[in-house]
């Protein structure tokens, strides 16, 4: 049975990176989509021929009566989630790490917006996995439940195994 220290650049059993390989083969499209759609919001020609498209289930002939002074402010308030999620992601293909351990405590990426969990807290920590993604919940003391996904799917095991050890050992 090989040991993680093993394989050259598999992360450590203490960390839990993003699976992000389905949604990195996404950015570049959803990249593109959203500057067209930034585009249009500013440009009403361009919003025209984009709307004015035989493409079926076309929904931008419905935002065009949104229009003030030449900006659609409809397709900008659709743009900014997109914005968000792919700044989000961006930031999750810099510093892959979702989930690790430092010190006592169970450390989350800054996109997940969680602050450091005392390992003393933790109840439970579980893998949760199916053909297309891969969870890590955990469960504190208080009943909070946090689902963290989409995460390695081996490196979650060995995570929620070294935790279970750590949470049984104490």
């Amino acid at each position: 049975m090989s040991d993680s220290a093993d394989v050259p650049d598999s992360p450590a059993a203490s960390e839990v990176p993003f699976d992000t390989v389905c949604l990195g083969c996404l950015l570049p499209f959803v990249l593109a989509v959203t500057v067209l759609f930034a585009i249009a919001a500013f440009d009403g020609e361009f919003f025209a021929i984009l709307a004015g498209s035989e493409a079926r289930r076309n929904p931008l002939p419905a935002l065009a009566p949104f229009s003030l002074g030449g900006v659609n402010i409809a397709l900008l308030m659709l743009l900014v989630p997109i914005v968000w999620e792919l700044v989000k992601l961006g930031r999750r293909f810099v510093d892959m790490k979702a989930v690790w351990i430092a010190g006592d405590a169970v450390h989350f990426h800054p996109t997940l917006r969680r602050k450091p969990i005392p390992l003393s807290d933790l109840v439970q920590v579980t893998h949760q996995a199916d053909e297309m993604k891969s969870a890590l919940i955990l469960r504190l003391s208080g009943g909070t439940i946090i689902t963290v996904d989409p995460v390695d799917h081996d490196a979650a095991q060995a995570f929620a195994a070294q935790i279970e050890g750590l949470i049984g050992s104490a």
